[in-house]
């Protein structure tokens, strides 16, 4: 690599480490909140939350992963973040249930200083994923996509 030039930016990344319980939603978004904080008083541009952050990974029923998914955006957690990353004037990625209609998707959010910019809906499920969510669809209109050897590359 060669010597920073002016074009560069440099970005500071804080990735959380947490580990969200099913059925304890409040406590799980209020512990992004508490982590997020912690990395932007670090200096964080971007702060990277878990896959499932705001409810928890290990489902029990199919109705409790639909009980504990909200609406993208529009939900009590997305606008909880957004205020985060307006406050602080942070990006923020993080997983999340997602709920459309009677559709559950297992769905990342991006949110800036300036609130809600997009989800992805994770396509490829694995495992018992499959028996909660849905597989998300094609990449948006628009999104730029590129596959190399090591896969499939969505950039936002």
């Amino acid at each position: 690599m060669g010597e920073t030039g002016d074009w560069e930016s440099p970005v500071k990344i804080g990735c959380c480490q947490i580990e969200p319980q099913v059925g304890h939603k409040e406590e799980n978004v209020e512990k992004t909140l508490r982590f997020a904080g912690e990395a932007a008083g670090q200096g964080a541009d971007l702060i990277v939350l878990p896959e499932l952050a705001n409810t928890g990974y290990v489902f029990n029923t199919r109705g409790e992963a639909y009980r504990l998914s909200e609406e993208v955006p529009g939900g009590e957690t997305t606008r909880l973040w957004e205020e985060f990353a307006k406050e602080h004037r942070v990006y923020l990625a993080a997983g999340i249930a997602e709920r459309e209609g009677g559709r559950l998707y297992n769905s990342s959010v991006l949110i800036g200083p300036k609130g809600y910019i997009g989800k992805y809906r994770k396509l490829h499920l694995w495992n018992r994923e499959k028996l909660f969510f849905e597989p998300g669809g094609p990449r948006p209109a628009g999104v730029p996509h590129a596959r190399g050897p090591a896969g499939d590359v969505r950039l936002l």
